[in-house]
Protein backbone atom coordinates (compact mmCIF):
# COMPACT_ATOMS: atom_id res chain seq x y z
CA UNK A 1 0.00 0.00 0.00
CA UNK A 2 2.60 2.20 0.78
CA UNK A 3 4.92 1.51 -2.64
CA UNK A 4 1.55 2.26 -4.39
CA UNK A 5 0.98 5.64 -2.94
CA UNK A 6 5.11 6.63 -2.86
CA UNK A 7 4.27 5.57 -6.60
CA UNK A 8 0.81 7.73 -7.23
CA UNK A 9 2.74 10.45 -5.71
CA UNK A 10 5.78 10.38 -7.77
CA UNK A 11 4.45 10.32 -10.98
CA UNK A 12 1.57 13.68 -9.42
CA UNK A 13 5.12 15.04 -9.07
CA UNK A 14 6.17 14.24 -12.34
CA UNK A 15 3.09 15.17 -14.14
CA UNK A 16 3.05 18.70 -12.75
CA UNK A 17 6.59 19.23 -13.35
CA UNK A 18 6.17 18.65 -17.47
CA UNK A 19 2.65 20.88 -17.36
CA UNK A 20 4.30 24.00 -15.51
CA UNK A 21 5.40 26.93 -16.84
CA UNK A 22 9.25 27.36 -16.78
CA UNK A 23 9.56 30.24 -19.17
CA UNK A 24 9.35 34.03 -18.46
CA UNK A 25 5.84 35.01 -17.11
CA UNK A 26 6.43 38.49 -17.79
CA UNK A 27 8.88 41.49 -15.67
CA UNK A 28 11.65 39.46 -15.38
CA UNK A 29 15.24 39.67 -16.85
CA UNK A 30 17.15 37.26 -18.66
CA UNK A 31 20.90 36.69 -18.58
CA UNK A 32 22.26 34.71 -21.36
CA UNK A 33 25.84 33.41 -22.40
CA UNK A 34 26.13 33.45 -26.75
CA UNK A 35 28.70 30.72 -27.95
CA UNK A 36 29.44 29.40 -31.44
CA UNK A 37 29.22 25.72 -31.70
CA UNK A 38 32.26 25.06 -33.83
CA UNK A 39 35.00 27.49 -34.93
CA UNK A 40 35.06 29.25 -38.19
CA UNK A 41 37.55 26.73 -39.58
CA UNK A 42 35.40 23.79 -38.73
CA UNK A 43 37.15 22.67 -35.22
CA UNK A 44 34.58 21.02 -32.83
CA UNK A 45 35.67 23.79 -29.99
CA UNK A 46 33.66 26.41 -28.04
CA UNK A 47 34.11 30.19 -28.44
CA UNK A 48 32.77 32.35 -26.78
CA UNK A 49 33.13 35.49 -28.96
CA UNK A 50 29.64 36.65 -29.38
CA UNK A 51 29.49 37.68 -25.49
CA UNK A 52 26.91 38.39 -23.11
CA UNK A 53 22.98 39.48 -23.62
CA UNK A 54 20.64 41.21 -21.11
CA UNK A 55 16.82 40.97 -21.58
CA UNK A 56 14.08 42.81 -20.09
CA UNK A 57 10.91 41.34 -20.52
CA UNK A 58 7.68 43.44 -20.30
CA UNK A 59 4.89 42.53 -17.74
CA UNK A 60 3.12 39.94 -20.31
CA UNK A 61 6.37 37.96 -21.42
CA UNK A 62 5.27 38.97 -24.59
CA UNK A 63 8.47 40.98 -25.52
CA UNK A 64 11.96 41.93 -24.42
CA UNK A 65 14.53 44.41 -25.04
CA UNK A 66 17.65 43.50 -24.82
CA UNK A 67 21.53 44.27 -25.70
CA UNK A 68 24.79 41.86 -26.26
CA UNK A 69 28.06 42.96 -25.62
CA UNK A 70 31.43 41.50 -26.86
CA UNK A 71 35.20 42.04 -25.15
CA UNK A 72 38.03 40.77 -26.44
CA UNK A 73 41.73 41.26 -26.62
CA UNK A 74 44.49 39.08 -28.05
CA UNK A 75 48.37 39.17 -28.31
CA UNK A 76 50.74 37.12 -30.03
CA UNK A 77 54.65 36.99 -29.99
CA UNK A 78 56.23 35.61 -33.06
CA UNK A 79 60.15 35.34 -33.87
CA UNK A 80 61.50 36.62 -37.00
CA UNK A 81 65.40 36.10 -36.23
CA UNK A 82 67.04 34.09 -34.10
CA UNK A 83 70.20 35.93 -32.87
CA UNK A 84 73.33 34.32 -34.22
CA UNK A 85 75.22 34.28 -37.74
CA UNK A 86 73.44 33.04 -40.09
CA UNK A 87 73.20 33.17 -43.91
CA UNK A 88 70.83 36.03 -44.35
CA UNK A 89 73.30 37.80 -41.72
CA UNK A 90 76.97 36.66 -42.29
CA UNK A 91 79.73 37.69 -39.51
CA UNK A 92 81.86 38.46 -42.27
CA UNK A 93 81.59 39.56 -45.99
CA UNK A 94 83.81 39.88 -48.73
CA UNK A 95 83.74 42.43 -50.83
CA UNK A 96 87.16 42.27 -52.52
CA UNK A 97 89.28 45.14 -51.63
CA UNK A 98 87.60 45.52 -48.13
CA UNK A 99 85.73 43.21 -45.80
CA UNK A 100 82.80 43.98 -43.60
CA UNK A 101 82.44 42.42 -40.22
CA UNK A 102 79.19 42.68 -38.59
CA UNK A 103 79.34 39.94 -36.12
CA UNK A 104 76.65 38.03 -34.46
CA UNK A 105 72.95 39.37 -35.68
CA UNK A 106 70.52 40.26 -33.16
CA UNK A 107 67.54 38.65 -31.50
CA UNK A 108 64.55 39.79 -33.24
CA UNK A 109 60.53 39.40 -33.11
CA UNK A 110 57.08 40.58 -34.12
CA UNK A 111 54.89 41.51 -31.52
CA UNK A 112 50.95 41.85 -32.80
CA UNK A 113 48.34 43.07 -29.95
CA UNK A 114 44.10 43.59 -30.98
CA UNK A 115 41.15 44.72 -28.83
CA UNK A 116 37.71 44.50 -30.21
CA UNK A 117 34.60 46.08 -28.67
CA UNK A 118 30.98 45.18 -30.12
CA UNK A 119 27.53 46.07 -29.26
CA UNK A 120 23.91 44.83 -29.90
CA UNK A 121 20.48 46.78 -28.97
CA UNK A 122 17.67 45.02 -29.73
CA UNK A 123 14.26 44.40 -29.74
CA UNK A 124 12.30 40.87 -29.57
CA UNK A 125 8.72 39.75 -29.97
CA UNK A 126 7.60 36.43 -28.30
CA UNK A 127 5.28 33.98 -29.31
CA UNK A 128 2.83 31.31 -27.47
CA UNK A 129 4.61 28.49 -28.24
CA UNK A 130 4.49 26.20 -24.98
CA UNK A 131 5.32 26.01 -21.22
CA UNK A 132 8.85 25.64 -22.09
CA UNK A 133 9.68 27.04 -25.52
CA UNK A 134 9.56 30.38 -26.38
CA UNK A 135 10.08 31.19 -30.19
CA UNK A 136 10.68 34.83 -30.88
CA UNK A 137 11.73 37.43 -34.14
CA UNK A 138 12.76 40.54 -33.56
CA UNK A 139 15.86 42.96 -34.87
CA UNK A 140 18.75 44.78 -33.34
CA UNK A 141 21.20 47.55 -34.14
CA UNK A 142 25.42 46.30 -34.64
CA UNK A 143 28.23 48.77 -33.58
CA UNK A 144 31.62 47.12 -33.28
CA UNK A 145 35.23 48.46 -33.17
CA UNK A 146 38.74 46.81 -33.29
CA UNK A 147 41.91 48.19 -32.93
CA UNK A 148 45.28 46.66 -34.12
CA UNK A 149 49.00 47.17 -33.22
CA UNK A 150 51.92 45.73 -35.09
CA UNK A 151 55.50 45.87 -33.30
CA UNK A 152 58.38 44.69 -36.14
CA UNK A 153 61.74 44.29 -35.49
CA UNK A 154 63.66 45.12 -38.80
CA UNK A 155 67.37 44.71 -38.24
CA UNK A 156 69.95 46.01 -40.39
CA UNK A 157 73.92 46.73 -40.76
CA UNK A 158 74.60 50.09 -39.16
CA UNK A 159 76.15 53.09 -40.65
CA UNK A 160 79.34 52.44 -41.91
CA UNK A 161 82.53 53.81 -44.25
CA UNK A 162 84.72 51.95 -46.52
CA UNK A 163 88.32 53.48 -46.67
CA UNK A 164 90.60 52.06 -50.11
CA UNK A 165 94.31 52.89 -49.31
CA UNK A 166 97.08 52.29 -51.81
CA UNK A 167 99.25 50.53 -48.90
CA UNK A 168 102.21 48.85 -49.98
CA UNK A 169 101.63 45.72 -48.68
CA UNK A 170 98.33 45.40 -49.90
CA UNK A 171 96.35 45.17 -46.66
CA UNK A 172 92.62 44.41 -46.83
CA UNK A 173 90.82 46.72 -45.03
CA UNK A 174 88.29 45.11 -42.50
CA UNK A 175 85.43 47.51 -41.03
CA UNK A 176 83.25 46.49 -38.41
CA UNK A 177 79.99 47.71 -38.49
CA UNK A 178 76.87 47.97 -35.96
CA UNK A 179 73.68 45.89 -36.32
CA UNK A 180 70.58 48.53 -35.96
CA UNK A 181 67.29 47.49 -34.84
CA UNK A 182 64.71 49.38 -35.55
CA UNK A 183 61.25 48.33 -33.89
CA UNK A 184 58.37 49.66 -36.41
CA UNK A 185 55.37 50.53 -34.69
CA UNK A 186 52.04 50.05 -37.19
CA UNK A 187 48.02 51.05 -35.80
CA UNK A 188 44.69 50.73 -37.35
CA UNK A 189 41.51 50.57 -36.39
CA UNK A 190 37.91 49.50 -37.94
CA UNK A 191 34.32 50.87 -37.31
CA UNK A 192 31.42 48.90 -38.14
CA UNK A 193 28.34 49.55 -38.36
CA UNK A 194 24.87 47.18 -39.22
CA UNK A 195 21.19 46.18 -38.72
CA UNK A 196 20.29 42.48 -37.91
CA UNK A 197 16.99 40.90 -38.45
CA UNK A 198 16.23 37.96 -36.26
CA UNK A 199 14.86 34.49 -35.04
CA UNK A 200 15.38 31.93 -32.63
CA UNK A 201 14.03 30.25 -29.70
CA UNK A 202 14.87 29.48 -26.09
CA UNK A 203 13.78 26.12 -24.24
CA UNK A 204 13.63 26.10 -20.63
CA UNK A 205 14.70 22.37 -19.58
CA UNK A 206 14.66 23.27 -15.39
CA UNK A 207 12.88 26.43 -13.83
CA UNK A 208 15.01 29.54 -14.61
CA UNK A 209 16.87 28.09 -17.16
CA UNK A 210 17.07 27.44 -21.20
CA UNK A 211 18.94 26.53 -23.95
CA UNK A 212 18.32 27.97 -27.33
CA UNK A 213 19.28 28.83 -30.90
CA UNK A 214 19.50 32.11 -32.61
CA UNK A 215 20.07 33.28 -36.58
CA UNK A 216 20.41 36.52 -38.31
CA UNK A 217 20.03 38.43 -41.51
CA UNK A 218 20.99 41.91 -42.05
CA UNK A 219 23.71 44.37 -43.40
CA UNK A 220 26.83 45.85 -42.42
CA UNK A 221 29.16 47.93 -43.26
CA UNK A 222 32.69 48.32 -42.10
CA UNK A 223 35.56 51.02 -42.56
CA UNK A 224 39.29 51.38 -41.88
CA UNK A 225 41.64 53.95 -40.61
CA UNK A 226 44.73 54.78 -42.41
CA UNK A 227 47.73 52.45 -41.30
CA UNK A 228 49.95 54.76 -39.73
CA UNK A 229 53.58 53.54 -38.67
CA UNK A 230 56.87 55.25 -36.94
CA UNK A 231 59.94 53.86 -35.86
CA UNK A 232 59.20 53.91 -31.94
CA UNK A 233 62.76 52.24 -31.01
CA UNK A 234 66.16 52.20 -32.48
CA UNK A 235 68.89 50.27 -30.60
CA UNK A 236 72.66 49.44 -31.44
CA UNK A 237 74.28 46.18 -30.86
CA UNK A 238 78.04 47.23 -31.37
CA UNK A 239 79.92 50.62 -32.04
CA UNK A 240 81.53 51.26 -35.02
CA UNK A 241 85.29 50.87 -35.07
CA UNK A 242 86.92 50.81 -38.45
CA UNK A 243 90.36 49.03 -38.23
CA UNK A 244 93.16 50.69 -37.72
CA UNK A 245 95.67 49.10 -40.02
CA UNK A 246 94.82 51.21 -43.36
CA UNK A 247 97.15 53.52 -44.79
CA UNK A 248 96.16 56.21 -47.14
CA UNK A 249 92.48 57.30 -47.71
CA UNK A 250 91.89 57.32 -51.50
CA UNK A 251 88.04 56.89 -51.55
CA UNK A 252 85.23 56.04 -48.71
CA UNK A 253 81.97 54.16 -49.27
CA UNK A 254 79.19 54.86 -46.96
CA UNK A 255 76.10 52.64 -46.03
CA UNK A 256 73.54 54.72 -43.64
CA UNK A 257 70.27 53.55 -42.17
CA UNK A 258 68.29 56.47 -41.89
CA UNK A 259 64.54 56.46 -39.88
CA UNK A 260 62.56 56.91 -42.26
CA UNK A 261 59.69 59.67 -41.08
CA UNK A 262 55.95 58.63 -40.14
CA UNK A 263 54.37 57.32 -42.82
CA UNK A 264 50.29 56.69 -43.71
CA UNK A 265 48.81 53.77 -45.76
CA UNK A 266 45.27 53.95 -47.00
CA UNK A 267 43.25 51.06 -46.31
CA UNK A 268 39.45 50.72 -47.89
CA UNK A 269 36.34 49.03 -46.00
CA UNK A 270 33.72 46.76 -47.13
CA UNK A 271 30.07 45.91 -46.25
CA UNK A 272 27.36 43.37 -47.18
CA UNK A 273 24.15 41.89 -46.42
CA UNK A 274 22.58 38.14 -45.75
CA UNK A 275 21.75 35.63 -43.19
CA UNK A 276 24.35 34.79 -40.77
CA UNK A 277 27.63 32.99 -41.44
CA UNK A 278 27.02 31.04 -38.10
CA UNK A 279 24.28 31.15 -35.61
CA UNK A 280 25.40 30.79 -31.96
CA UNK A 281 23.64 29.05 -29.18
CA UNK A 282 22.45 30.21 -26.02
CA UNK A 283 22.84 29.02 -22.37
CA UNK A 284 20.32 31.69 -20.30
CA UNK A 285 19.35 32.18 -16.96
CA UNK A 286 16.17 33.68 -16.16
CA UNK A 287 15.64 36.09 -12.30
Amino acid sequence: MNKTLLLVAALFTFGSALQAQFKQAGGERNLQLLFNPISVSGSPVLSLNNGLSFRQFNATGTAAWRVAVTVGSNMTTAISQQEGDTLLFPTQVDFGNYKLNTGRNPFAEQRTSTFTFGIRPGYEKHFAGTDRLSPYVGGEVVFGMSMNKIELDLVNAGDYSVVFTNDPGDAIPVVNATWTTNTLNSKSRSTTLGLNLVAGFDFYFAKNLSLGAEVNFGYYLTSFSDMTSEYIKNTVSSSSVLNPNTFITTTTVSSSNTVAPNADMRQGGNSGFGPGVLGFLKLGWLF
